[in-house]
């Protein structure tokens, strides 16, 4: 009220002087100024419930909006893992019809193999590329202060390099996997280096192969790759599990898992299910 007050004493002292013609308006104004301050008020009332429906419209609209998206992102993530599946079954069905044609002597072991590989190169990486979500691009610094080293010489791949953070609540431990793309003999060096530094042992079972070839030369040929283990499948209590491989085509991998970590968050997920 006071401000229409100061309103009316500002006009009015404005236009002192004018004719009656105004002070007889102004009167009528004095006169009808609870009504005139009625119709403010409500008509303030009114633009401000308008407001407030538009804005609860649009705040309504933004949320379907918002729900829209991640509707149509779960839609999305569910058609790719169908479509992961779909290329799991595929490959596997194929292998299989491999397999067969082997046996019925089709195609020779040599064939079925070339063929094989050539399957899982192409199908499996395209698996891994969909279903890698945190693709990794070097070691963490929690991995290098275990030793690990990177391979000098050899290509990163990406598509098969993943990683895992504590720090991460859905995933909920640190892990590492690089993969690495080279030559088979600059591999075997590299995987040796590396466990060396790490004071990772080669694994029992190439342990004996490798003895074994040194009593009979002619065993060694028979050796493909070669595999450094920190630990024995099913062992349990280690800080860490860390293996280095390499495989018949040169491929190296380097794994670490902490293990306390992952101890924990499984416990974790046991307890909410």
């Amino acid at each position: 009220m006071c401000i229409i007050t100061n309103v009316v004493l500002y006009f009015f002292n404005k236009f002192a002087g004018l004719n009656v013609k105004f002070y007889v308006i102004f009167f009528i104004f004095i006169r009808n100024m609870k009504k005139i301050y009625q119709f403010i008020i409500l008509g303030l009332l009114i633009t401000g419930m308008l407001h407030s429906c538009g804005q609860d419209k649009k705040n309504k609209q933004n949320e379907g909006e918002n729900f829209q998206e991640q509707m149509e992102g779960f839609s999305e993530s569910m058609e790719d893992i169908d479509e992961t599946m779909e290329l799991v079954d595929f490959l596997n069905n194929k292998l299989k019809q491999i397999e067969q044609k082997v046996a019925e002597g089709e195609l020779s072991p040599e064939e079925g193999q070339y063929l094989a590989n050539e399957l899982n190169e192409k199908y499996r990486r395209e698996i891994a590329r969909r279903s890698n979500l945190n693709p990794a691009t070097n070691l963490p610094t929690w991995a290098k202060e275990l030793g690990l080293l990177e391979p000098k010489g050899m290509v990163l791949d990406h598509d098969f390099s993943k990683k895992t953070s504590v720090n991460n609540e859905t995933e909920g431990f640190n892990s590492i996997k690089l993969v690495f793309k080279g030559d088979y003999n600059t591999a075997l060096n590299q995987a040796r280096l590396i466990a060396e530094n790490a004071g990772i042992p080669m694994s029992k079972e190439y342990a004996k192969a490798y003895e074994m070839a040194e009593k009979y030369p002619s065993a060694r040929e028979k050796i493909k790759g070669v595999s450094y283990m920190n630990y024995e499948l099913g062992e349990t209590g280690l800080d860490h599990k860390i293996s280095i491989n390499v495989d018949e085509n040169g491929k190296l991998t380097i794994i670490a898992v902490n293990e306390q970590q992952r101890k924990k968050y499984l416990e974790r997920v046991r307890e909410k299910s």
